[in-house]
């Protein structure tokens, strides 16, 4: 009588961890408020009123939930603020695709977190991370409309 013998497959592929993009995490902070004042700049001056909607919308749930991640992360993490992460960047884009694009950018930054934090630690902040993709993603749909 022969003997089966099962042969099975060893995984051989390694994951390499990405590691934070960012040296110091209150950098996300400053991210997360420029694109508040992004938005806010294109709602102030776009002339489309369904574009003055969506923008309007967007900036009044991100705010809340922006306002939500900084409180906790900062509670969580007692971190002072940098001084040189005081200042924040307010570029008006005159044109769309300029807009888009960097609103892509802040996105990218995002899903990114999941690098910077650790998923059963943090995931009270992640989970806001991912309240405000939803609403970034929500008003890219919508301002994509014409």
């Amino acid at each position: 009588m022969k003997k089966t013998v099962k042969i099975r497959k060893i995984n051989t592929k390694t994951y390499k961890r990405r590691k934070c993009s960012f040296s110091n995490k209150s950098h996300i902070i400053k991210k997360l408020m420029e694109m508040l004042n992004l938005i806010k700049l294109f709602h102030l001056n776009t002339k489309k009123v369904n574009s003055y909607n969506a923008s309007e919308n967007a900036y009044k749930n991100l705010s809340k939930h922006v306002d939500k991640f900084i409180e906790i992360y900062l509670a969580k993490y007692q971190n002072k603020m940098k001084t040189e992460e005081k200042t924040l960047l307010a570029i008006e884009y005159n044109r769309s695709n300029d807009f888009q694009s960097k609103l892509l950018e802040y996105r990218e930054i995002l899903t990114d977190l999941n690098h910077c934090f650790s998923r059963k630690k943090d995931s009270d902040l992640l989970s806001i991370r991912d309240e405000i993709l939803v609403d970034l993603n929500q008003f890219l749909y919508l301002s994509s409309l014409k």
